[in-house]
């Protein structure tokens, strides 16, 4: 799948003490860093961050969106960020989500499509969630893939899932139509059509 439209970020509480608002400006500075293309310094700022404050939602899931677009190696760094988080705070959806998505780059679908139906069985209107799971269920297996296919899978074939993901989109479009989200709806109207063309 081609990368969804943008999930609005809404940056948490810096909190009112002085450590607190020196973390802010850090974060500051690194955000700055990350969008000027500094890619490794605001790596760098962001795992400083989060060496500090393992807890800290907003650094990891933005060091974890700047490892999505690197090699294996990062994908597997981004894997070994989020698990601590969401270990940590399991009722937070945004690291769940962002978890299933490096466990699919790091080539570790069935843990993956695990988390993903799990998150979907918890909140069946979250489009985001449908959307994360259709793009596990879009992908093909790699090389060694880790624990593909998934349970309860079978012998479910790399066209059943890719009309399986375009189900989930189709249920996505209707989400975001209810919510008045016509971007995404439009998105996920395409993706799943291609989809469908391709399983044809």
């Amino acid at each position: 799948l081609d990368p969804p439209p943008p999930m609005e970020v809404v940056p948490g509480a810096a909190g009112g003490s002085r450590r607190g608002s020196v973390r802010a400006v850090r974060a500051a500075q690194a955000k700055a860093l990350e969008e000027r293309g500094h890619v490794q310094a605001a790596a760098e700022a962001y795992k400083a961050l989060i060496q500090e404050e393992p807890g800290d939602v907003d650094a990891v899931m933005a060091l974890s969106r700047l490892l999505a677009s690197s090699s294996q190696e990062a994908h597997q760094m981004a894997v070994a960020i989020l698990e601590p988080l969401v270990a940590m705070k399991p009722k937070e959806r945004r690291p769940r989500l962002a978890l299933v998505e490096a466990l699919r780059r790091a080539g570790r679908r069935g843990e993956a499509l695990k988390r993903g139906r799990e998150l979907v069985a918890e909140q069946a209107d979250d489009l985001r969630a449908r959307i994360a799971l259709a793009s596990v269920l879009a992908a093909p297996p790699a090389p060694g893939d880790q624990g593909a296919p998934a349970e309860g899978d079978g012998e479910a074939s790399a066209a059943e899932d890719r009309a399986r993901a375009a189900d989930e989109l189709e249920a996505a479009a209707r989400m975001a139509e209810t919510k008045g989200d016509d971007t995404t709806a439009a998105w996920c109207r395409r993706e799943a059509g291609a989809l469908r063309q391709t399983h044809a």
